[in-house]
């Protein structure tokens, strides 16, 4: 595992997940869906060549985020009580979290502790990118995906994020799974989809975001600013 240059701390109170760990699991299900709608689009006959060729044996090394115990604590409290006005509808400044501090949220996040190391979070100018290494086990199931066992899923995905009617909008910009760009075809079924509105059928989730007017990657951080 690679470790960016921050100084390693103890676990302390885990935030729990209010807009990062939906925005990542949006790209996991992007990602895997993705990988899936190849084989489904092409014909069971060919999924067995779609799995050689979108998936691989082994994981990849993915960069971990830690941060020194007082700047973890700092970065909490922070989200924990933008998350706390929130809830209450107080008046609060827009919330600013740079790419390591989106990672070390969902590094130590209780909800997200399934996915630690096979996540990895950057911010680019105004574009959210998103890699993972995803073990493909759980799905594994049934005669057509057993061919997935023992098998990773290894990709990046690049998405815009935004505001529309009200709700929060992730839909991907850009997408390559196992070194291999996704053929044109699935890319322009696969943009259409909002990967955010899954989380509005969590009614807490759905309470929180109703809350927040925009969210945008702005300068190189994710910048989400209540009503």
């Amino acid at each position: 595992m690679n470790q960016v240059n921050r100084p390693a701390g103890a676990p302390g109170n885990r935030p729990g997940c209010l807009f990062y760990g939906c925005l990542t699991l949006a790209i996991l299900g992007l990602i895997l869906g993705g990988a899936l709608g190849i084989g489904l689009y092409y014909g069971v006959q060919k999924f067995n060549q779609t799995v050689a060729e979108y998936t691989a044996a082994t994981p990849i090394d993915l960069p971990t985020v830690i941060l020194a115990d007082a700047e973890y604590a700092a970065l909490e409290e922070r989200f924990t009580t933008f998350g706390a006005d929130l809830r209450a509808g107080r008046a609060t400044a827009p919330l600013l979290l740079s790419s390591d501090e989106v990672n070390a949220l969902l590094n130590r996040s209780q909800a997200m502790q399934d996915w630690k190391g096979r996540i990895y979070v950057q911010m680019e100018g105004d574009e959210l990118r998103g890699q993972v290494s995803l073990p493909l086990d759980p799905i594994a199931q049934g005669p057509i995906l057993k061919r997935l066992q023992g098998r990773y899923l290894n990709g990046s995905a690049r998405l815009g994020v935004g505001m529309e009617s009200g709700r929060l909008a992730v839909r991907l910009v850009g997408m390559e799974v196992n070194d291999r760009v996704i053929p044109v075809e699935i890319m322009q079924r696969l943009s259409g989809i909002n990967l955010a509105d899954p989380a509005y059928d969590n009614p807490d989730t759905g309470s929180m975001l109703s809350r927040i007017r925009e969210v945008e990657v702005n300068n190189g951080r994710l910048v989400i600013t209540p009503r």
